[in-house]
């Protein structure tokens, strides 16, 4: 007998994204999936009233499982977003209708093209204009995000090389993903990736790491360690102590050293060579080898051997 697979998809089959499942998925929240499917089931509407029916939970159930498509960014003014992973195929004649209808897309085009010195071929201007309409971009941001693109492209494949629409695309999702869609909101994410930037290039030099690009896994232990609140003094101390322990950069190793930092609230230099002597304590200084006896000292060394002197004249 022929099994039938039970998740086959059927013709009425409801279309879920991978990123709207990935999200879902990590919340690990299950009426808050039971409510996304209802309303997928439903065309996308939400109505709370019939959710509970439908799914026998509690209003205060389903505004938690609301709450949580909010939170994820899949629920927005009561209408679930269906919005896949890739946008939808533009042909020629709609982008070349938009381009005549919206001034500010004709002239993106024309500053892209001047940027990336070259004219865009039909399947690049689906893809300016999928970031332009699909994901709901500002020109004004896409602009700083294709700026952004060019300086990271030159940096990583030489500063003749300029990137493609791909890539730049792969940048505006990302940047939609963390909600980077105004002005203010780009502008504050380059200034805080030039200020990484900075301090990783920074603890690169003090790692004599010279001539080559950092691997993916090296940024992620500088990333980890900025994000700690070391500053750079702290990790050259870390850097030292590795290399004399082991005669080389061992991440592993530094990383022991700096996590062991880390779990005792030592992020500066000043407060590892205190160690764990608890805040406001003092060490008693020792008089030093020669130094000047003091006052009391004096008198109490006259006294003594004013006693001596006395006790030999007696034994005269």
């Amino acid at each position: 007998m022929e099994e039938k697979c039970a998740f086959a998809p059927a013709d009425s089959a409801l279309v879920m994204s991978r990123a709207a499942a990935d999200a879902i998925i990590g919340s690990a929240d299950g009426k808050a999936a039971l409510l996304y499917i209802h309303m997928l089931r439903n065309g996308g509407n939400f109505d709370g009233e019939a959710a509970g029916k439908a799914l026998s939970i509690s209003r205060e159930e389903v505004e938690k499982a609301a709450s949580t498509l909010r939170a994820l960014g899949i629920l927005d003014n009561k209408v679930i977003c269906l919005r896949p992973d890739t946008p939808p195929e533009y042909t020629a004649e709609e982008i070349s209708a938009r381009m005549k209808e919206r001034a500010d897309f004709a002239g993106l085009v024309q500053e892209t093209q001047r940027r990336l010195g070259k004219v865009l071929s039909g399947s690049e201007l689906a893809m300016l204009f999928g970031i332009y309409d699909y994901l709901g971009m500002p020109t004004e941001v896409i602009l700083l995000l294709i700026t952004h693109c060019i300086e990271e492209y030159s940096r990583r494949y030489g500063e003749s090389r300029t990137p493609t629409l791909r890539f730049i695309e792969k940048e505006a999702y990302a940047w939609a993903r963390l909600d980077i869609l105004t002005q203010e909101r780009a502008e504050e994410h380059l200034r805080r990736r030039a200020e990484s930037r900075l301090k990783t290039e920074e603890v690169k030099r003090l790692l004599r790491i010279k001539n080559r690009e950092l691997s993916p896994t090296e940024k992620k232990y500088i990333t980890a360690w900025l994000e700690m609140g070391f500053d750079t003094e702290a990790l050259e101390l870390a850097y030292d102590r590795t290399v004399i322990k082991t005669g080389n950069l061992s991440w592993a190793y530094m990383n022991s050293i700096i996590k062991s930092w880390h779990s005792k609230n030592l992020h500066t230099l000043s407060e590892i060579t205190m160690g764990d002597a608890p805040k406001g304590a003092k060490k008693q200084k020792k008089p030093s080898a020669g130094s000047a006896p003091t006052r009391e000292e004096y008198e109490r060394m006259k006294r003594y051997l004013e006693k001596i002197k006395q006790g030999g004249d007696r034994c005269q």
